[in-house]
């Protein structure tokens, strides 16, 4: 499976080369995730706003994984 998402990556940076954002695959919300917001994500994990979290799992992938 690897190799063919590094494949299918490939194909896609020849076809779009001003595409900053390489996946094809994007969720409900229609659009992909930036790094901006996955690194939102782990600054509220490391922060103690997040202190009463105990052993949960945070998915953050626009909904990718929901389908």
């Amino acid at each position: 499976m690897l190799d063919q998402a590094i494949d299918d990556v490939t194909e896609f940076r020849k076809a779009y080369p001003n595409d900053k954002m390489p996946s094809k695959m994007m969720g409900p919300l229609n659009r992909n995730q930036t790094t901006e917001e996955q690194a939102e994500v782990g600054c509220f994990l490391l922060s103690d706003a997040s202190c009463s979290m105990t052993g949960a799992i945070v998915v953050v992938d626009c909904g990718t994984t929901a389908y």
